[in-house]
């Protein structure tokens, strides 16, 4: 049997899956413009105090051609581009900087140290995701939650274990949450969803086939979409009403394990849960206790968690 490898230049609909920095190397520009996105990539960091013109007087061209290398990568203007440039920039050169999230260990490797390094690229995994929620996304992932009183988790493959036991919590204090776990019945489940729900979607690409073609249907139905995602731009970012980024540090497959990005996602899952609960506080406690006295019931000799 034989395989051909055939590399192709990337689409423009492609790109959007892509950390600016790939943007910039794979996107089809112009002669002019790919000298800017050369300088660019070259400046790094110093680009914090350039301006269309510094740019086009060190590259030899004019500021209309940087204003189009920006709206090739789907900016408004540079000063958008840059901003989002400088971010990158900021978050690919936090943490991590001894960790690979991809190859954490190897052969040979000790057990205990594959044991430990495990627990530190975790616990990095989970400062990292940390250092990517803010305030106000939070407090909008939120106001959305309580503005809808039905949460349709959506996600596929792996990810359904992280979504049924963010349900499985909700549920727990009186939220109707819902997870659809068979791929066939996505689709029927998002046409019949009622008015008042929202969804939270799940994947670490972005790029899943049938979670987009689940989450424009939502859109049309005009059923707001909250993403939890990897950080820097992607199909499904494009189309939610709110995007939550997670840790982005592992390749699409060549890895040891998605040991970072469950962490990640985990976590977010987790924040929300825990803002809901507190938010509603007496409500959540109360209809969980409930719940639990009236379907608990294990005899636990463990003293450390008896009743």
């Amino acid at each position: 049997m034989i395989f051909v490898c055939v590399k192709i230049m990337i689409e423009e609909d492609e790109v959007k899956e892509m950390l600016l920095e790939d943007k910039l190397r794979k996107t089809r520009f112009s002669p002019s413009e790919q000298t800017v996105a050369d300088y660019i990539l070259s400046s790094g960091d110093d680009l914090q105090d350039a301006t269309t013109v510094s740019i086009a007087r060190e590259t030899y061209t004019s500021p209309a051609t940087i204003v189009r290398v920006a709206k090739k990568l789907e900016f408004d203007g540079f000063n958008d581009f840059k901003d989002a440039w400088l971010d990158e920039r900021k978050y690919l050169q936090s943490s991590f900087q001894h960790t690979d999230a991809n190859m954490p260990f190897t052969a040979a490797d000790p057990m205990m140290r594959v044991v430990t390094k495990i627990t530190h690229l975790e616990e990095d995994a989970l400062k990292d995701t940390l250092a990517l929620m803010d305030h106000d996304t939070m407090r909008a992932a939120l106001n959305m939650m309580n503005n809808h009183p039905v949460i349709d988790v959506v996600a596929v493959a792996n990810l359904n274990f992280l979504a049924q036991e963010f349900a499985y919590k909700m549920n727990h204090i009186g939220v109707d949450t819902r997870n659809s776990i068979i791929s066939n019945t996505l689709y029927h489940d998002a046409m019949f969803l009622p008015d008042n729900a929202m969804a939270i979607a799940l994947s670490y690409s972005g790029a899943s086939g049938e979670l987009l073609k689940v989450c424009r249907i939502l859109k049309q139905r005009h059923i707001p979409v909250l993403a939890i995602t990897s950080y820097g731009g992607s199909h499904l970012a494009d189309l939610a009403d709110l995007v939550i980024p997670v840790c982005t540090r592992e390749r699409s497959y060549t890895k040891i394990g998605a040991f970072t990005s469950l962490t990640s996602m985990s976590l977010v899952l987790d924040c929300l849960y825990a803002l809901y609960f507190a938010d509603h506080f007496e409500t959540s406690w109360d209809f969980k206790l409930a719940i639990s006295e009236a379907t608990e019931l294990r005899d636990i000799d463990n003293i450390i968690i008896k009743e």
